[in-house]
């Protein structure tokens, strides 16, 4: 009866201490997606709502978006984009880490460095990456006019050629994405690798394994946890990534840029379509969704549950 009572008073205080998080994320979190989602079956005009009130329309408003070749082109540039970014970030990640995690001779402040763009500010980062790609005044043209790789500045946010779904604006906002989802990616990565008992590699030594054999054969099977919540968060986080591109291109030139949450704010606040908008944002929760349901999936299945 005492273990009884001794139970419910833990779980009573375990809700007490998680109540004011759990208040937070409904007001800030769960409350503004309902609402989203309930604009989205709505004819919710700014500019005709006083006269014409925002009437119940079902799914028109993502038959409108998705009829338009320019909304279907921004869906298409946010995937590929979220591709770039997330394939690059794991990759570059699994590079870094394990240097990082060695302890040598200024390894604390070589840490520091890596994970400083962290915590610059996107408005900031984005004028540093405006200044890098600028076509007058980038540091990368000036290199590669002075090796005589280009006869003219190149116009990494503003040229309009294409290769194949790929184009150079959209690459040098990936780079600016990557510079800054970098660090995350190594935190992560860092955590997960400190939990490896060293034995495993000291008997990785024993049998003769190089350091190719030991980061293939034994660093990437232990860390496929971390990886697998690692992709999933990248994932989310470009999918509905707003700031940086905002900011750099605004979605330009031509649309070759522009991603789901760009859209959605040009939709809502420059075109007065709330109703658009709250659908555009309506997709990208359900990419989000998509992405973890599948990360559940995939999860359960390796604990076999």
């Amino acid at each position: 009866m005492a273990a009884r009572i001794l139970r419910r008073q833990s779980l009573v205080f375990q809700w007490m201490m998680a109540a004011p998080a759990l208040v937070i994320l409904a007001v800030l979190g769960v409350y503004p997606m309902l609402e989203t989602l309930r604009l989205s079956f709505l004819d919710y005009d700014l500019f005709r709502i006083r006269f014409a009130g925002a009437p119940f329309i079902g799914l028109d408003n993502f038959a409108a978006i998705l009829s338009k070749p320019e909304f279907i082109q921004t869906m298409g540039n946010t995937l590929i984009l979220a591709f770039i970014v997330t394939s690059s970030i794991i990759v570059l990640g699994l590079a870094i880490a394990p240097v990082l995690n060695r302890k040598f001779f200024g390894s604390g402040m070589l840490r520091g460095v890596a994970l400083m763009p962290w915590f610059v500010p996107g408005i900031v980062a984005s004028a540093i990456w405006l200044w890098i790609f600028s076509p007058g005044q980038s540091p990368i043209n000036e290199v590669l006019m002075n090796l005589g790789l280009v006869d003219a500045p190149v116009r990494f946010l503003g040229d309009r050629s294409t290769f194949g779904p790929f184009s150079i604006p959209m690459v040098s906002v990936a780079v600016a994405r990557v510079w800054g989802g970098l660090p995350f990616a190594i935190t992560i990565l860092l955590a997960g690798l400190q939990s490896i008992d060293s034995s495993v590699y000291d008997a990785a030594k024993i049998d003769g394994s190089n350091t190719a054999q030991t980061f293939f054969r034994i660093t990437l099977p232990l860390l496929r946890p971390t990886l697998l919540v690692l992709t999933m968060l990248l994932l989310i986080g470009t999918v509905g990534h707003f700031e940086l591109v905002y900011l750099m291109t605004g979605g330009g030139p031509a649309n070759m840029t522009n991603v789901l949450a760009v859209y959605s704010y040009h939709e809502a606040f420059v075109n007065g379509q709330f109703g658009h908008a709250a659908a555009a944002s309506s997709i990208v929760l359900i990419l989000s969704s998509v992405v973890g349901v599948v990360y559940l999936i995939v999860d359960r299945r390796k604990q076999g549950v």
